[in-house]
């Protein structure tokens, strides 16, 4: 896609999966009742009633915000770090793998408004901290490839 879109890369896609993910969070929010992860409920949902099409659209939108932010998260690390790509992902999969099961363990006292809070505030911060990232390899880059120009007192040295 960055062939056919100039400057299409890195901040777009975690803009896309950041856009994707918010609005599924809002959608979720709307359709589902409050405690519904917790116990089943006959409880009315907020806005729109939910529908296997609609759960199986949110599965969709949700695998699609979680493809772009994980592959972007790889290609950071390994931009960022290249002598240490491996340690890199490792770390990244392992703070992963803690949210996870730190989540798991307060699963049973959160609803959906808990859930939805959560995800957007950590959404929030892996982007601000991936637009800081990106920000500081671009300058670095545009530091080391600088070529300076020649001047014509080496040009007569030859």
């Amino acid at each position: 896609m960055s062939k056919r879109i100039k400057d299409f890369g890195l901040e777009p896609t975690m803009f896309i999966g950041f856009g994707l993910t918010t609005g599924i969070m809002m959608v979720i929010l709307a359709s589902v009742p409050t405690w519904a992860t917790i116990r089943p409920t006959d409880d009315p949902a907020w806005i729109i009633q939910p529908t296997v099409l609609l759960s199986t659209m949110i599965a969709f939108f949700i695998g699609m915000g979680d493809s772009c932010i994980n592959n972007l998260r790889n290609v950071i690390c390994a931009l960022a770090l290249p002598d240490k790509r491996a340690q890199a992902f490792a770390i990244s999969k392992f703070y992963q793998a803690l949210a996870g099961a730190i989540l798991m363990f307060f699963s049973p006292y959160l609803s959906i408004p808990h859930y939805t809070v959560i995800l957007f505030c950590t959404v929030s911060l892996s982007t601000i901290c991936f637009v800081r990232t990106t920000g500081k390899m671009r300058r670095n880059e545009s530091k080391t490839i600088k070529i300076r120009p020649l001047d014509d007192s080496s040009i007569d040295k030859f």
